[in-house]
């Protein structure tokens, strides 16, 4: 199980916030961050907020919706 963080940028472009699918299966925990929205391929985004745990299991298509601050996530791979 590996543990760190991450933390995503307000000034990237949009564009480098893409669907894209991961090669382990992952927690996400939101640390900082408001504004921003997660969505699984096919699904409405959902609003994510310090506190926010996201299940991701591998290869299912996903995207992060650029928010108003800086995003620090914890991600924990299984």
């Amino acid at each position: 199980m590996l543990d760190n963080e991450k933390i995503f940028d307000i000034d990237i472009a949009d564009e480098e916030y893409t669907w894209h699918k991961d090669k382990t299966t992952r927690f996400m925990k939101v640390i900082e961050g408001l504004g921003w929205k997660f969505q699984y391929s096919q699904q409405e985004a959902k609003d994510i907020r310090p506190g926010t745990t996201i299940h991701i299991n591998k290869n299912c298509f996903h995207r992060l919706i650029k928010g108003d601050t800086p995003l620090k996530v914890r991600i924990v791979e299984l």
